[in-house]
């Protein structure tokens, strides 16, 4: 054992950062306390400046449980990283330096209790906050290992008791004591429990369900060491379908205060909308596991970034003197709204691929296109190619939703020019893996003047997740086509 601990000295030692795993947890654990903390302050109407304390001192408190939690994790994890080849950065410390960590990490977290006023509610919950992954972590009760007890623990651990710790120090210094005690209170606080607690069970089995392959050859037990995916899969939805309802409540219950909260749900909505129509062929696959899991991952994006800045720049409506927290909240949760961003730009991208042609516009990471209404909405489409990709497929414009029936032939029409001389691709190709051809494909050399393009063809092969389209990559400038369309010819026949 000895052998493998490495005294750290102050130009070895891992940062902060690291040594927490604060990127593993920051984004997606305090993102969503610290909004839950902003409505409790509207709800409760706390004055600003408790307000702006209160916050800042809960996302100090975050970070603080958060790094203990892994930190602890770890340091019982060692062994069991070691035999499965896996990087312990608690491995380099001696024992001492470990138990120094953790008792950091515990004592700063309970520090703002020594110099602001908490409630015997609010330490209750900070104490548990703490105990939870001690328990978790520490043998002989090392709940990680117990199978459904480590879910309960974890879930409960995850969200629930730092969203109830987070409305009760708001509670605490309220502007309205009434409001408190009030039944609208009471419900506030029952739909944030029943949507952190599931959404924190959700949370740590699709986690589980990830490592259980490497937990299986670790030798770690665990719930889902334990179960096949398909056993929960059922029970993990109705979980999903509870966790949205309580969210819908507190979203009813706050709309008096903060409307803005509702706004920003009804315009993620929309671009959840958009993002699921453009590429419904890959959500409706169910019965993948990956495709399940991001079902029940839909809504995380909102919990993470449009409801802390929703909440924030409600509060810097009501109070100017809170005018800096939504600023803070893109800088210090930068990586969130970048990814946001990214997804923002596929659903507009998406919004104006479809009023163009009725279809959607697929474009990789090399590439950069936009396909906007050209002539005449839904028939005719301008594609402006930025930046093509190296290669023809790194665009592609395509209308889902075609059966196609091997032997069955097919009429391909329509009008298409560039800026320039140029090659596209058009043809048939299935909307799903290994995204193979169906039976007509076409290299066509396109110009500045207008052509007529008209091709049959008899299909090779029968898919009823087909989709006709074009594939533009690999040269940049400007693409026109209008009246695209694919019709049978003839008398139709069944895909079976």
């Amino acid at each position: 054992m000895a052998a493998n601990s490495i005294t750290t000295t102050a130009g070895n030692m891992p940062s902060v950062r690291v040594l927490g795993r604060v990127d593993n947890w920051w984004y997606s654990k305090v993102a969503p306390a610290i909004a839950i903390s902003y409505c409790a302050a509207l709800l409760y109407q706390v004055a600003a400046w408790e307000t702006a304390r209160s916050i800042l001192l809960i996302a100090f408190v975050g970070l603080c449980a958060g790094s203990y939690g892994h930190i602890i994790n770890d340091v019982y994890d060692i062994e069991v990283d070691r035999n499965a080849g896996k990087r312990n950065h608690m491995a380099r410390f001696e024992p001492w330096q470990r138990f120094a960590l953790c008792a950091l990490t515990l004592g700063l977290g309970f520090a703002p209790a020594l110099f602001v006023s908490y409630s015997r509610t609010s330490l209750s919950l900070l104490a548990v906050e703490f105990l939870l992954p001690t328990i978790y972590s520490i043998p002989p009760i090392r709940l990680k290992g117990r199978g459904a007890l480590g879910l309960v623990c974890d879930s409960f651990g995850a969200h629930m008791v730092p969203c109830l710790y987070v409305i009760s120090v708001l509670a605490h210094v309220a502007g309205s004591a009434s409001m408190v005690s009030s039944p609208r209170s009471t419900a506030f606080v029952i739909c944030t429990a029943v949507w952190a607690l599931t959404l924190g069970l959700i949370g740590i089995l699709i986690h589980e369900f990830e490592d259980r392959d490497n937990d299986i050859r670790s030798g770690i037990r665990t719930f889902a060491t334990d179960v096949e995916f398909h056993s929960v899969r059922t029970p993990m939805a109705i979980f999903y379908g509870i966790e949205l309802c309580g969210f819908a409540g507190m979203v009813t219950i706050l709309f008096p205060v903060a409307p803005a909260i509702a706004i920003a749900l009804g315009i993620f909505v929309l671009l959840i909308a958009i993002k699921l129509i453009a590429h419904w062929p890959h959500y409706r696959h169910y019965e993948l596991d990956s495709t399940a899991i991001q079902w029940w991952q839909l809504s995380h994006p909102f919990y993470e970034a449009y409801l802390p800045v929703a909440a924030a720049i409600q509060c810097a409506i009501l109070s100017p003197w809170l005018a800096i927290f939504p600023i803070l909240q893109f800088a210090v949760f930068t990586s969130t709204f970048r990814q946001q961003s990214a997804e923002l730009e596929d659903a507009m991208r998406q919004a104006f691929a479809w009023i163009a042609w009725g279809g959607r516009l697929n474009v990789d990471t090399e590439a950069n296109a936009w396909a906007i209404p050209f002539l005449i909405p839904f028939l005719g489409a301008r594609i402006v190619v930025r930046n093509s990709g190296p290669d023809r497929w790194n665009i592609r414009m395509a209308r889902p939703g075609l059966r196609v029936v091997a032997g069955q032939e097919y009429h391909i029409r329509f009008l298409v020019r560039a800026t320039r001389n140029r090659n596209i691709l058009f043809g048939v190709w299935q909307d799903h893996a290994p995204w193979d051809g169906l039976g007509y494909g076409e290299e066509l050399a396109i110009s500045p003047k207008w052509q007529v393009i008209g091709r049959k063809f008899t299909a090779a092969t029968s898919d009823p997740q087909g989709y006709f389209g074009y594939w533009l990559g690999g040269e940049t400038g400007t693409v026109d086509l209008l009246i695209c369309s694919i019709r049978p010819i003839g008398p139709k026949k069944s895909v079976g």
